[in-house]
């Protein structure tokens, strides 16, 4: 644990070590049954955020764990009440971690389905990719200050016309596609406003949730062949 601390904080492959089901098997043998239950937990939620072909319904379920423990955490009877730390937690990372959790499950309710790595690090992935394809020969790509206003330019138009579904012809970035190729539609005026529905400022189970699967949430097996009916719960 001191090595992941002290050499790469933000190290995937470190924290995927650390939490994984090797790990918690350890755990077990060790007796270590509140540990391992915490490594699951964690494990469990990551994947809700950055794992495919996981059902949105078993995603919402990691989720709602994650919100449990969490909220086991605080006591809002006790005096006085936490400051800097909650159950051990600083008092930023805990609320970021529950308003993280809230907000995916609420998102349910504001769109048909959502590809959960598209409200996290994707967008900025995808505008650095971008950046490197401008590179000749695939070459890193070195930025002069005088060049950055032009090249982040460029960068914006080429995802702007990416998305857009007027362009008069197909694009294609890759040798090999990640997900089915869909049609781009110009997407209507929002009627979240006009329906006056109540919605829920906290989600504590799946009852108040309309939960849909997106292209993200089903196996790759199952792409290849044909886009499955979306499902509805």
């Amino acid at each position: 644990m001191a090595h992941v601390d002290l050499v790469d904080k933000q190290n995937v492959a470190h924290a995927r070590l650390t939490f994984s089901e090797e790990v918690e098997q350890e755990m077990r043998k060790n007796k270590d049954a509140r540990e391992a239950n915490f490594c699951r937990l964690v494990r469990n939620w990551y994947d809700a955020d950055d794992t495919r072909g996981i059902d949105c319904r078993r995603r919402t379920e990691f989720r709602l764990q994650m919100q449990e423990w969490l909220l086991a955490r605080y006591q809002p009877s006790h005096f006085p009440p936490p400051s800097s730390y909650v159950g051990g937690i600083p008092v930023v990372t805990y609320e970021a971690l529950l308003t993280n959790v809230e907000r995916k499950l609420q998102l349910y309710n504001f769109v048909t389905c959502y590809n959960p790595r598209s409200v996290s690090t994707l967008d900025v992935e995808n505008f650095f990719s971008a950046l490197g394809d401008l590179a000749p020969g695939g070459r890193s790509l070195t930025i002069r200050p005088s060049d950055l206003p032009s090249v982040l330019q460029t960068a914006c138009d080429l995802a702007v016309l990416h998305s857009s579904p007027n362009r008069p012809f197909y694009l294609q970035t890759t040798s090999s596609s990640v997900y089915p190729k869909m049609e781009v539609i110009e997407e209507g005026p929002s009627t979240h406003a006009s329906t006056g529905l109540a919605r829920p400022a906290h989600c504590s189970d799946m009852s108040t949730l309309t939960l849909t699967n997106h292209i993200f949430d089903f196996r790759k097996e199952a792409e290849t062949e044909i886009f499955p009916a979306v499902r509805t719960y």
